[in-house]
């Protein structure tokens, strides 16, 4: 797949940078910005003449991508060579992209400015068109409702894990105080196994009241590359920086109603609407900020170990597992990696699907990308000057506001990456709106 782009000013960027800054994008519309981007950090005095680049935007590999200077006078293109006219749909030669010092002729003729025009009228609609069809949500079937007896084929997958029991295993849920026997786990869908899980050190914490917490998994101790290349076009996920954390835990799933309402109920709060939904196997959301770390509160009471929400760089961290690609499994958002807008999810594209409905990434983790959107620790800033490099919570923004990461139903992939960050008012209860937890080890 190509994607044509015509800019005044392209030509301020090498040949090389071109195919730096293109190769990390996933695809033609980040192409777009990310390039973009790169012509405006460059700083430097823009040329009078306009030039066209052919980028391939297939991540496997990057190869002979071309840079054109349409011509700036009445003169004749230069001729093909002889292999260009032997084969005609031969991928086109690279070349240096400097600006063209020679004086352009002011005296053009009429006819060749209308075909230049239309050049540019034409690779315009072409490029259009090819970002709308990339946005697309593609169709695909209604999900299933998950069932009980699924679980057993669940387990059957985790017991691939090493040196740990089968984190379903242990996924009874933290039932209400009042009513200790009548809450279970959330269940979980069973799903062919696409990559061996490693699972680190699933576990749950037993509540006072009776029951269990949410199923925790391990983030072991290291450093990462936090945020964006200095060639994204997301300025708010720049600078990329080095971070490094404590071993910690973080819950498996995003909080279900069942967990939330446990909390709810025993703490004499309200709890969120959730009609024709089921509440053992759907995210709770339509919570605020100040709900959930409340829920984490209760949490550390219950248990007697310190619960909270991840900082932006725990949740990051955990998030990649180990990995420096978009989303854990690699460039592309792909289709039936996550429940999100265009990609190719199963379930209704209206509201959450049931947790744990897409693999998991290398730590155990499930829904890091879609499905809800997760309320962190941190308070709201621009980018990340001057973040901690610890791993802890940045508290010297706008309080006022809190950071949520991970995407949701409603977004695109784009808007559902690694490193995607986006902010609301502390107090905001929406319908995709949701949370996890982390535990200190």
């Amino acid at each position: 797949d190509n994607i044509i782009i015509c800019s005044d000013g392209m030509d301020t960027l090498s040949r090389e940078e071109i195919l730096k800054q293109a190769s990390w994008a996933p695809d033609a519309k980040q192409t777009v910005k990310t390039l973009l981007q790169a012509v405006e950090d460059a700083d430097k005095p823009r040329q009078d003449n306009t030039t066209v680049v052919d980028i391939r935007t297939k991540q496997t590999e990057v190869s002979k991508p071309a840079a054109y200077d349409l011509p700036s006078s009445d003169t004749a293109a230069p001729e093909a060579s002889d292999e260009a006219k032997q084969s005609p749909a031969a991928e086109p030669k690279a070349f240096d992209t400097a600006a063209d010092d020679q004086p352009k002729d002011s005296g053009g003729g009429m006819g060749k400015i209308i075909a230049i025009v239309a050049v540019l009228v034409i690779v315009g609609a072409a490029a259009a068109f090819f970002l709308m069809q990339s946005d697309k949500p593609q169709p695909a079937p209604m999900a299933e409702e998950m069932a009980t007896e699924e679980l057993a084929a669940e387990e059957g997958i985790a017991e691939e894990s090493t040196e740990t029991e089968s984190p379903e295993a242990v996924s009874e849920a933290a039932p209400a105080e009042s009513e200790p026997a009548s809450e279970a786990e959330p269940e979980v869908v069973a799903q062919p196994a696409k990559k061996k899980r490693h699972f680190v050190n699933p576990f749950t914490d037993n509540l006072r009241s009776g029951g269990r917490g949410p199923v925790m998994v391990t983030a072991p101790a290291g450093d990462f590359q936090m945020g964006a290349p200095s060639y994204s076009a997301d300025i708010n996920e720049r600078p990329q920086h080095k971070v490094t954390l404590k071993e910690f835990a973080i819950s498996q799933y995003e909080i279900t109603y069942a967990q939330y309402e446990a909390f709810a109920k025993a703490m004499g709060k309200s709890t969120p609407e959730r009609s024709e939904i089921n509440p053992q196997t759907h995210p709770v959301v339509n919570v605020s900020w100040q709900d959930a770390q409340d829920y984490a509160a209760w949490l550390s009471r219950q248990t007697g170990e310190k619960y909270s929400l991840p900082s932006e760089a725990q949740w990051e961290y955990a998030a990649r597992a180990g990995t420096d690609t978009r989303f854990w499994w690699g460039l592309d958002i792909g289709s039936g990696n996550a429940h999100c807008q265009g990609c190719g999810s199963p379930a209704s594209l209206r509201k959450t699907a049931p947790i744990g409905s897409f693999e998991a990434n290398p730590w155990g983790l499930y829904d890091t990308s879609g499905n809800v959107s997760e309320w962190v620790l941190d308070c709201f800033t621009r980018n990340y000057e001057g973040a901690p490099d610890d791993g802890s919570a940045w508290q010297d923004g706008d309080c006022s506001k809190r950071m949520v990461r991970g995407g949701s139903f409603s977004n695109t992939g784009d808007g559902s990456t690694n490193t995607t960050r986006k902010s609301y008012p502390a107090g905001a209860k929406l319908s995709h709106l949701g949370f996890r937890v982390v535990r200190e080890k």
